[in-house]
């Protein structure tokens, strides 16, 4: 989106006050600009839509993956317990131990086997939830970008209504282009904190959407 600037202000106010018949093509100009903002918005509510339903489905197949580790055919659980097994069948097959103590060794290895089989299932849904946490921080950001972006859009379309209407009010103009400056600056970090989420997730945003919804072009 192209950004309102200072200067742009201080161009309708002169308009303004001398009756320039170049503020048509200032007029035009907001105009114009306001349409790109809207079509971006537009652009930006798709993409995070596609980009929240690849999300999901992304976390969905992460956590069937960690779960086939776990218990597929040749999962991690799979190897402890064969492993476990021959432990116990060494256990039982050396002459050199009283059936007492087999016994006993039989039921450590079998209680060291339980502790680690749930100390395995409580990292794999500690991994699954975290991915999930990771999803909805991902979408709540999106949803801030989207907030602040509007903020942008509703002080650039209260700007535009200025100018067509050749009003010029040096209070409440800068009041706007405070409040867009500030979301601009917003979006932008929320741009940053949003891609490092995607990063987790092992997305890739496009980076033209972040560039294009910063300070503008």
């Amino acid at each position: 989106m192209r950004k309102v600037t200072l200067s742009v202000v201080l161009l309708i106010s002169t308009l303004f006050t001398t009756g320039c018949p170049r503020y048509d093509t200032v007029r035009k100009f907001s105009t114009e600009q306001l349409k790109v903002q809207q079509e971006f918005q537009v652009v930006l509510t798709k993409y995070f839509a596609a980009m929240e339903e690849y999300a999901s489905n992304e976390v969905i197949a992460n956590g069937l993956y960690y779960d086939r580790i776990l218990n597929g055919g040749d999962s991690d659980e799979r190897i402890v317990k064969r492993q476990a097994k021959r432990d116990i069948d060494k256990i039982k097959a050396d002459a050199t131990m009283s059936a007492d103590a087999k016994l006993a060794a039989v039921a450590a290895r079998s209680e060291a086997l339980g502790t680690q089989l749930q100390k395995m299932r409580a990292e794999n849904e500690k991994d699954k939830a975290d991915l999930a946490a990771t999803l909805e921080a991902y979408k709540s950001k999106n949803k801030e970008i989207l907030v602040a972006y509007q903020a942008i859009l509703d002080a650039q379309n209260q700007l535009n209504e200025y100018i067509q209407l050749k009003k010029f009010d040096e209070v409440i103009v800068e009041k706007l282009l405070g409040t867009v400056k500030a979301n601009q600056t917003k979006v932008l970090g929320l741009f940053d904190q949003a891609a490092s989420l995607a990063d987790k997730l092992k997305l890739k945003p496009k980076p033209e959407i972040a560039d294009n919804a910063g300070a503008g072009r």
